[in-house]
């Protein structure tokens, strides 16, 4: 499984934070800084699925989730200022302050979702 994460920074925005943002949720992941976003790559889902599990939201990850899959992947937003606060929240692309962008590449996306979601 190979995670990729994007995140705009905006003039406004401390870099630092929102690459505490980015790891908030994916710990693991090796974040690189750009002029006007950040890039991460990330091989667990493992504190994401965590939050799912202790944010009791696993029904709503599963549905978001399926409608994010296209062939051998996922791809979903993240409400950037929810996940600075180390929780998960789906957004919608365009949100003011842009997004946190997650594609997860995996062989059986239809399995992943299951075990990210099971009770």
């Amino acid at each position: 499984m190979e995670v990729s994460i994007s995140a705009p920074v905006s003039a406004t925005e401390d870099p630092e934070r929102v690459k505490s943002a980015i790891c908030n949720l994916f710990p693991e992941a090796a974040v690189q800084a750009h002029p006007d976003r950040l890039e991460a790559s990330a091989h667990s889902l493992d504190m994401f699925r965590e939050l799912l599990k202790k944010q009791q939201i696993r029904d709503t990850a599963r549905q978001v989730l399926r409608h994010a899959r296209r062939d051998h992947h996922l791809a979903f937003a993240l409400n950037k200022q929810a996940a600075y606060a180390g929780a998960v929240n789906f957004a919608v692309v365009g949100h003011p302050l842009g997004v946190i962008q997650v594609t997860v590449e995996a062989e059986d996306p239809e399995a992943l979702i299951d075990w990210l979601t099971e009770i």
